[in-house]
């Protein structure tokens, strides 16, 4: 026996899924069914579709704290290791990189000669830190014709890779200024707390020593 046409409705939704992410960006989904009733006799399917997704887990994720310092060399020959660790703010919940990081160290032959090191030759000096009259250079060296190896000692006591000289310069006389102009209106008319300024203008710019700018107190 077959009844008049009987269209089908949606059930409740199921519960939500659990989330895929506990924190950062995650999703999470629900079903329902089209069995309340379902479609019989002819009668249309339930519109719509039988499952959604949401958005979860949005929550930044804890960071890493700061990388300790990398501990001692754990072999003096024969490669070793040298290891640095970090914490995560919350345990278990970093997703990203490692709480550890290794470095290869003291990989020469065990009972390999000891090399010192020894310095380069001085790099060409560089460009004097001022446009006009006085300033300085700089001219640095490298400890590493040949670097220190198996336990050698370096160049310097303290185990500087590098050493800087610094070198006075001497350019041609700075430029002068022209004439202050007039200074402007005071920002306060009253009561203090005022600054009123004045510009001079170099004729060759950047070859003048000292400030385009002066600046005093008024009101």
């Amino acid at each position: 026996f077959c009844g008049p046409p009987v269209n089908g409705s949606w059930s409740a939704w199921a519960p939500w899924s659990a989330c895929t992410a506990t924190c950062g960006n995650g999703t999470r989904f629900r079903v329902r069914s089209c069995n309340s009733p379902p479609p019989r006799y002819g009668g249309r399917e339930c519109d719509g579709l039988p499952g959604e997704t949401d958005s979860c887990g949005t929550a930044p994720c804890p960071a890493w704290d700061a990388w300790s310092r990398f501990g001692v060399c754990s072999k003096k020959c024969g490669g070793g290791e040298r290891v640095r660790n970090r914490v995560c703010a919350v345990t278990g919940m970093c997703l990203t990189g490692s709480s550890a990081e290794v470095l290869k160290c003291n990989t020469q032959a065990c009972g390999a000669a000891a090399v010192d090191g020894a310095w380069s030759p001085w790099l060409p000096i560089g460009k004097c830190s001022a446009t006009c009259d006085y300033g300085t250079r700089n001219q640095i060296r490298h400890c590493n014709q040949p670097s220190p190896t198996n336990g050698g000692r370096p160049c310097l006591k303290n185990g500087r890779e590098i050493e800087v000289r610094i070198l006075q310069c001497r350019l041609t006389g700075c430029t002068d200024w022209s004439g202050w102009g007039e200074f402007s209106a005071c920002s306060a008319s009253c009561g203090g707390g005022g600054n009123r300024g004045r510009v001079r203008v170099c004729p060759v710019p950047g070859q003048c020593g000292g400030s385009r700018f002066d600046v005093q107190p008024c009101g």
